[in-house]
């Protein structure tokens, strides 16, 4: 079902919205509370629908329902935006910042595909290991350097029709080719034209400027030009006079902050209680794997393991180059006291040892446990926030009335 703008009756503007977990939600300076306060800034709906019962809502729908909607508000903002610059003389644009946001079916709740390095078929264990040599000098050698470009170009994740469907781009790939041949200046005039002067200068300055660029990139700026023109058109008063420099524009909107993902409080939270409803299981894992030798391991930062950043760091850093670190507190048990010389044997034990692993996995049934717990973990979440997401929703449909307007 498709509404636009005004056609939409009041009682549409009630459907399922957004399940994509919200740590901050602003819509052009209006805050959305779960529990204290308001709609949107001159809104007396938050009264209203704290009085009003939460309907029970497939999370899925949430999500893809929310996904539609920003995806057709963030095309008129940027059809706004090209209408903008051509009527400043304009031809030729960075089609990067004006190209349209897709939608993405979703068809799990699930946020992301849980999928983690010690999670993955006997076939990857047995071709690959971990892959945690594949970040290492050894990945140059003749035997493993054809390897390591599979490993590369297969990725890590299971890909094809076990993809997440969530994932993506945010915006359908367009040629910039043309812009990308201007002259700097060229391209400099059209971001001033863009984004104003002052942000211009801060953003892209060193486009222009001769010997060591000036000031840092700020992590603000105050938007001019076609965006602050955008940004009035469609949010008016509540038009933000300060953006993010680091983000704005990189999601499917311009003028809404939404923060995609589980709040970190929660990720704590969900990693403890997946930890406790695969109990079991993951007991049987670690027994399976410290009878095949591999004795010592158990869950860290909730349900957490880290097999690739033990071999990265206990085994290959005092033998080869590491071109990848890992950051955070993370733990693993002592390597073997005696492990090959040769590093082609040492990426045998790796291999090994994975291979080890997926078998475990598979008897313990871990895997299968681990994405019951994690889901039905989301699916409570965003239930829970679901009064939050139809404000939401509100929110973006009155900023699509207004946008269709200015667009017209």
């Amino acid at each position: 079902m498709a509404f636009t703008g005004a056609s939409r009756p009041a009682s549409a503007r009630r459907l399922a919205v957004a399940g994509l977990s919200v740590g901050l939600l602003a819509v052009a300076g209006c805050d959305f509370r779960t529990s204290e306060a308001a709609g949107p800034v001159g809104d007396d709906s938050a009264e209203q629908s704290e009085s009003e019962p939460v309907p029970d809502i497939d999370p899925v729908d949430m999500v893809n329902e929310t996904d539609r909607l920003e995806v057709e508000l963030g095309a008129l903002e940027r059809r706004i935006l090209r209408d903008c610059m051509e009527g400043e003389g304009y031809t030729v644009h960075d089609e990067w910042q004006l190209a349209e946001p897709r939608v993405h079916e979703r068809d799990t709740i699930a946020d992301g595909d849980y999928e983690t390095e010690f999670f993955q078929s006997m076939e990857k264990a047995e071709t690959f290991g971990f892959g945690a040599w594949v970040n290492t000098g050894i990945a140059d050698r003749p035997r493993w350097s054809d390897l390591a470009g599979q490993y590369k170009s297969w990725g890590f994740e299971d890909v094809g029709e076990e993809e997440s469907e969530g994932g993506g781009e945010e915006s359908a790939p367009q040629d910039n080719e043309e812009f990308q041949l201007l002259p700097d200046e060229d391209q400099y005039d059209w971001y001033s034209g863009f984004y104003g002067e002052e942000a211009a200068e801060a953003l892209y300055g060193w486009m222009v400027q001769d010997g060591p660029v000036g000031p840092e990139h700020p992590d603000t700026f105050a938007p001019g030009g076609c965006t602050a023109d955008m940004l009035d058109a469609v949010y008016g008063d509540d038009a933000p006079e300060e953006v993010n420099a680091w983000t704005f524009g990189s999601g499917k909107v311009y003028g809404i902050v939404f923060e995609h993902g589980v709040s970190s409080e929660a990720q704590d939270q969900r990693e403890s209680v997946v930890a406790e409803a695969v109990d079991a299981e993951a007991g049987q894992f670690f027994s399976c794997v410290g009878e095949k030798g591999y004795p010592g391991w158990e869950f860290v930062n909730g349900a957490q393991l880290y097999p690739k950043a033990y071999w990265l760091e206990a085994v290959y850093a005092d033998r080869t180059d590491v071109f990848e670190e890992y950051v955070g507190e993370i733990s693993y048990p002592e390597p073997p006291e005696h492990l090959p010389s040769n590093l082609d044997e040492v990426v045998e034990a790796e291999i090994a040892m994975a291979t080890a692993w997926a078998d475990c996995n598979d008897r313990a049934g871990l895997k299968e446990a681990m994405v019951e717990a994690y889901t039905q973990f989301d699916i409570d979440y965003y239930k829970g926030r679901t009064r939050e997401y139809l404000d939401y929703q509100d929110a973006i449909l009155d900023a699509i009335e207004t946008a269709e307007e200015a667009a017209s």
